[in-house]
Parts: C-alpha cells; structure tokens; sequence
C-alpha cells in the first residue's frame, strides 16, 4: 500500500489541475493506495470528500497569497499530515508547493513528486524541485533540461489521461453548437472569440448557437463586450458536469494565447466527445494536435478565426471524418489507464 499526499491549489470545476488530480485518485486501485489531499477551498471540494479520502484545505497553499511567513506555515503542516497518515510520497502540483515539500523532505525524508502543468518564467523559487518530474506536455522536457538543469532520466512525460465516454449522443449537424470552456482571464483569449462571432452575417448565426463556460475575473468585461458587439453569445458561467455540455456540441474553441500554457484538458475532453476543434497556435498546442486533427488559427487574429468559423458553419459534414480521426489518436494518447499505470510506476521506483 503506497500512502500519497498531493498538494494543490483551488479545488476548481474550472482548473485543468484539478480534474488531472481528481481523476488520478477515483481510478487509481484503492488496494494498492490511499491518497490524503491537501488543497484550498473551491467549489469542487465536495467531490474530492465523496472519493473517500482524507481532504484538508489551507488558504495559505494558495499559489497568490505565497510568502515566506506561509511557506515555513506549510512546511510544518505537510510534516504534521505526513507522519499522521505514514504518508510515503509528497506529490505537489505546482512549483510554489514543490519547494514547500522540499523544506518539509528534510524533517521527514519523504520522496517527493512535482507535475509540471505549465511554463513559469524563472523566480526566486525553484521552478523545479523534487526527486521526480511528471511533464503532462513534450515541450516541457526541453524547458526542463536546458533552462533548469534537470537530468533527463528524472523526467517522465505523462499526458492527463480522461475515461472515454462510452455514449456519445448522436449530434445533429442542422444546428451547430459552438462553445469555449476557459477559465475568464485575459491570456485565455475569450474577447478573440467574442470578436470573430461579432464578425459573423446574421444568416450564419441562425444555423448555430455560441456558448462561453467558466469563470474569473474577466468575465464581467467579456459580458459587456458581448452586449456591446451584439456576438449573441450565451455565458454559462461554471458548468459542473463538463461531459454533457462537451456531448452537446459541435465544436471547441480555444482562443489562448497565454505563454504558460501546458496542454489544456478541455481540449482532450472535446476531442473525446467528437467535437471539431478549433485552436489558437498558443505555445505547446503542436505537441500533440496540428491541422489535420482541427483548425489552427493565429493568436488574438478575430479575423482569421471568423474565417474558420464561416467555412465550419457552411461545411460542417466535410469535416466527420477529421473529428473521427483525432477522436481515435487522442484516446490512444490520454488514456486514464495508462496515466495510471506510468504514474505509479514513478511512485514505486
């Protein structure tokens, strides 16, 4: 029996890290391990509670309220959870708790993990610190060696692996439903998609229907964007159970053009329920999907997706056996039984 305890963030319906973890704990084998999770409140706590592990939530773990005063804080808590639970391994999801977990290995000697999610610009932290690396993206191994210095043989790249929908509804391709699922910050891009749709003819947008799911702190300055523009997209706000909305459309979006990107999980989650992706060339996208999986467009380019946009809505059918395609290669990719398995072969080495 290995004992982990994960340290993260806000435990958010709308954070990619957050479903990367939830579904590494729901279908790991509960013979073989017992996770404790350490994490700050957010609206999907109770989930974690219904798995059946132990869930503590801290504010002071949170990534923007970092200080000194809080790491040493959290370093004692992480000692004190540890020894209460004979916890055997520290798996952290970020680089702020990395170094946290590596203050308290000293105390404790416990063999620490980090998952590298995203790209950061270097800080007074270590961006890097653990004995093993998990990379969810190809590009990140590069980053890894040549900026930090980390030996090869510690990095495993591990995409987030999804369960695979074994009922796709049958999708109707009279009427298009288009959506973006983001987090509501300004490098996710949003305004590039409210623009593109402003841009469409009226006769277009009868045979479709735009949706914006998420939240954050750009969401009241893209509603008003939208009211302004007349795009007639609907928000949604948060969305709990993602699977129905993605089983309902057509089509994905994602507009980013944050330089810290990994690889988003919505895309997988799209892809897995047969939607036609459409993406921004944002940093680490070819890692794993290029134009014969989706259409790519040019960062904060309105125009250039409105295009896309337009040939989509017209000529919809033509693109079945894309879908089917990149449906195929992505559940190949990330698939949750081996993000398992590769998983706990790095815990028990």
């Amino acid at each position: 029996m290995k004992r982990i305890l994960i340290l993260t963030d806000k435990l958010k319906y709308s954070c990619g890290v957050t479903t990367y973890i939830y579904n590494l704990i729901k279908y790991s084998d509960p013979n073989k391990t017992e996770f404790v999770l350490i994490g700050v409140m957010g609206d999907r706590v109770t989930d974690f509670i219904e798995l059946g592990i132990s869930v503590y939530t801290y504010d002071s773990f949170e990534y923007y309220k970092r200080s000194i005063f809080r790491v040493f804080k959290n370093a004692f808590l992480i000692c004190k959870i540890s020894i209460k639970y004979k916890i055997d391994i520290i798996h952290s999801q970020n680089y702020y708790l990395a170094n946290i977990s590596r203050i308290s290995q000293k105390i404790i000697q416990k063999k620490t993990v980090q998952t590298i999610h995203n790209k950061f610009p270097k800080g007074r932290l270590r961006q890097f610190y653990a004995d093993k690396y998990i990379i969810v993206n190809k590009d990140l191994r590069t980053f890894a060696i040549k900026e930090f210095n980390i030996a090869d043989n510690d990095i495993y790249e591990i995409e987030c692996g999804l369960p695979i929908e074994k009922r796709i509804k049958e999708k109707s391709s009279e009427y298009l439903k288009i959506i973006v699922v983001s987090r509501l910050m300004k490098e996710k891009g949003v305004e590039v998609f409210i623009k593109a749709v402003s841009l469409l003819n009226d006769e277009l947008k009868k045979k479709c229907s735009f949706y914006i799911a998420g939240e954050g702190d750009e969401e009241q300055k893209l509603r008003r964007l939208n009211l302004q523009l007349n795009s007639g997209i609907q928000f949604l706000g948060i969305v709990k159970d993602t699977n129905d909305l993605f089983n309902s459309a057509h089509v994905f979006v994602i507009p980013s053009y944050w330089e810290m990107e990994g690889f988003p999980i919505t895309i997988v989650e799209a892809a897995l329920s047969k939607n036609l992706i459409i993406a921004s060339d944002f940093r680490g996208l070819d890692s794993y999907l290029n134009n014969n999986d989706g259409f790519i467009f040019q960062k904060k380019d309105s125009i250039q997706l409105k295009n896309i946009l337009e040939d989509i809505i017209v000529n919809f059918n033509n693109y079945n056996e894309r879908i089917s395609s990149t449906y195929r290669k992505f559940s190949k990719i990330f698939n949750i039984e081996k993000m398992i398995e590769k998983t706990f072969e790095i815990y028990n080495i």
